[in-house]
């Protein structure tokens, strides 16, 4: 069986994710939001490439950033690799340019080189629990604001 390792760069509103298989090729490069919808996009989009057993999530310990990914992973039980970012710049020696894109693959890249040291991460579930309860909350407000905004257009 492949194994595919995915390789995301976090932003506050965007992850640029890049796919590669266990050749080292890239199987495929794209960019979704960070939101719940985008997370699961990209996990639909990954799971094109073969089953869910098979994945490797790697992305920089971003903190908030990276706080909705990690606890959509851990949901479903999807094994991810939470790295200093240090770790990865380190790793890679001395490189010209940067870009979010280049920065998913590089990450990918070093989940690839390095899949045996890596330890997986987990979520502990009181943050777990946490997480979930401020989604529910930020929900609650975005329906409270859209219901303000239609009482003024009224």
């Amino acid at each position: 069986m492949k194994t595919y390792f995915i390789g995301i760069d976090i932003s506050k509103d965007t992850l640029d994710v890049c796919i590669l298989n266990d050749s080292d090729e890239k199987e495929l490069a794209f960019k979704v939001s960070n939101t719940v919808e985008g997370i699961e996009e990209m996990i639909a989009l990954a799971c094109c490439s073969g089953n869910d057993s098979s994945h490797r999530y790697c992305f920089e310990n971003t903190g908030n950033y990276g706080l909705l990914l990690a606890s959509l992973l851990e949901e479903r039980q999807l094994l991810y690799y939470q790295v200093p970012a240090l770790e990865i710049k380190l790793s890679q020696g001395i490189q010209r340019g940067k870009n979010d894109k280049v920065d998913a693959w590089r990450i990918a890249r070093y989940a690839k080189m390095h899949e045996q040291e890596l330890i997986p991460s987990a979520l502990s579930e009181e943050v777990l629990f946490t997480i979930k309860n401020f989604l529910t909350y930020r929900n609650f407000l975005i329906k409270v604001r859209t219901q303000f905004k239609n009482e003024k257009k009224a």
